[in-house]
């Protein structure tokens, strides 16, 4: 099995669970909706400095195409959102761990292309930047392309697994607390 089924398949079950979650956010309405950018507002930036730090751009030429925490920060004050503050990433910096963080991220990316659809449907304008970033663009493409270029030997491919079930549990983690926040 390719590390990208074993990523597929290691995460299925926390990928559901978030698609739970995140389905209680009505896109089409502009309150939820901005809930929904505060959610990544506490997850894009910090993941995507943590990958910053772990050296991405050497395996990743297209980096800053990619990168989304200033498209996310634009949509959050064209909507006069205050952001959430920033989990911690408590990930050892390593490729299998870069790798991991990217497969959510760029997962997360894809996921955007289908849900942007609910948004552009609301009557009133709101910015979508942050969920159309990338469109038109081959980069789920390309990553997948780096990611099965990549040998990992078993130890490493646990180590990607992990790292991206970690970033799962930290948008199920922020996403239940900002669904509580709003039930209270």
């Amino acid at each position: 099995m390719g590390l990208r089924s074993e990523l597929k398949a290691a995460t299925q079950a926390d990928h559901e669970k978030l698609d739970r979650l995140v389905s209680r956010w009505d896109l089409s309405h502009r309150d939820s909706y901005a809930e929904f950018l505060r959610l990544h507002s506490a997850l894009i930036p910090p993941l995507e400095q943590w990958l910053e730090r772990s050296g991405v751009e050497s395996l990743l030429p297209d980096w800053l195409v990619r990168q989304r925490r200033g498209a996310l920060q634009s949509d959050l004050a064209a909507l006069s959102v205050q952001p959430l503050a920033p989990v911690g990433i408590e990930l050892r910096p390593s490729l299998p761990s870069v790798a991991g963080v990217l497969y959510v991220l760029e997962g997360s990316r894809l996921g955007g292309k289908l849900l942007v659809r609910r948004v552009v449907s609301v009557s009133e304008a709101v910015p979508a930047a942050f969920l159309e970033h990338g469109s038109g663009s081959q980069l789920w493409r390309s990553y997948l392309n780096w990611l099965d270029s990549q040998s990992f030997g078993p130890a490493s491919r646990r180590e990607a697994v992990t790292s991206a079930r970690s970033v799962f549990d930290l948008y199920t983690a922020t996403a239940g607390f900002l669904l509580k926040e709003i039930a209270e």
